[in-house]
């Protein structure tokens, strides 16, 4: 039985009263992986890593670095997009975690043969797919809330 990444890109914003809310901006959910351009960063990110899921949070560890590696589970201000899609999945749901979008790219980068490749051809793989994702905003502004199905 394989493991899958689910996933929801939060991005901050600063609401009327001038708090910080958390809101739900893509989604793994929206789309089966067959609807993603191949090359899309959804598709490319959503890809099933081992690798990546051991490197995030310790998901599939098997004999590698990352068996140290424990979820954090989702944050305390999480956005009601995650909610929603993580409650969908219900006990199917494990290892819910969360990082800052920076985090998320880079680990990807580091686990995945394609972005190896990019790098050694003199490409930047992670600005690349930073910049598919939220354009020129802030990168600071913006983190992922994951979560693992079996």
């Amino acid at each position: 039985m394989g493991c899958d990444i689910h996933f929801v890109v939060e991005q901050k914003f600063t609401t009327f009263e001038n708090k910080p809310k958390w809101v739900g901006i893509l989604s793994t959910e929206y789309y089966t992986r067959s609807q993603y351009h191949k090359d899309s960063p959804m598709t490319v990110l959503r890809a099933r890593n081992y690798g990546f899921f051991a490197a995030l949070c310790g998901v599939r560890s098997y004999g590698t670095d990352f068996t140290d590696r424990e979820p954090n589970g989702p944050p305390d201000d999480v956005s009601d997009l995650t909610i929603a899609h993580i409650n969908k999945w219900g006990e199917d749901a494990h290892s819910e975690s969360h990082c800052s979008l920076e985090h998320f790219i880079r680990t990807w980068a580091i686990t995945d043969s394609d972005a190896s490749s990019e790098r050694l051809k003199g490409a930047d793989p992670i600005q690349k797919t930073t910049e598919l994702l939220i354009g020129d905003q802030e990168v600071e502004d913006f983190r992922v809330c994951y979560w693992f199905d079996n």
